[in-house]
């Protein structure tokens, strides 16, 4: 006698009298051939059950399982993700804030300062120079050419 494997359940909302937030399951033990040929029953169980053949309904299970843990579960694991995306969020943001503050920011006003200090007087080429090997060494390399070429013109005039 083993419970049917092919049965079905379901999640349902819960009647009269049943408490809330509960899994109810219900499963058919019906009988197998060997539960049949394996039990030696006696006059009164035979009378009990009847002609019990194959597959027939003997019993049926009824399992209820709370849902109250699980409920607590999801809620803990949203806290967590919820923390962890807010913590990943400020450190995204924290880092582009150095980023774009000391990698952009402050190549730029170096060249500024550079610029200003060469239209205040004659400064020699390497004044506006910024040697990082990317795009703002090249940056620096165009306001220092263009300054000399400014100075030059306005000396000449």
């Amino acid at each position: 006698m083993i419970p049917d494997m092919n049965e079905h359940w379901q999640i349902r909302e819960p009647k009269g009298g049943e408490e809330s937030g509960s899994i109810y399951y219900y499963a058919a033990i019906r009988a197998s051939k060997e539960g049949l040929t394996g039990l030696p029953l006696t006059d009164e169980e035979r009378q009990a059950y009847g002609n019990v053949k194959e597959k027939d309904l003997l019993a049926m299970v009824k399992v209820i399982a709370t849902t109250k843990s699980i409920e607590e579960s999801i809620i803990w694991n949203r806290a967590v993700l919820i923390s962890t995306a807010l913590v990943a969020a400020l450190l995204i943001m924290s880092g582009s804030y150095l980023i774009v503050r000391y990698v952009i920011v402050k190549p730029v006003k170096h060249l500024k300062r550079s610029e200003r200090r060469h239209f205040g007087r004659r400064a020699s080429m390497s004044a506006c120079e910024i040697q990082t090997g990317d795009e703002f060494e090249d940056l620096s390399h165009c306001v220092s050419t263009a300054c000399s070429a400014t100075w030059s013109a306005c000396k000449s005039v």
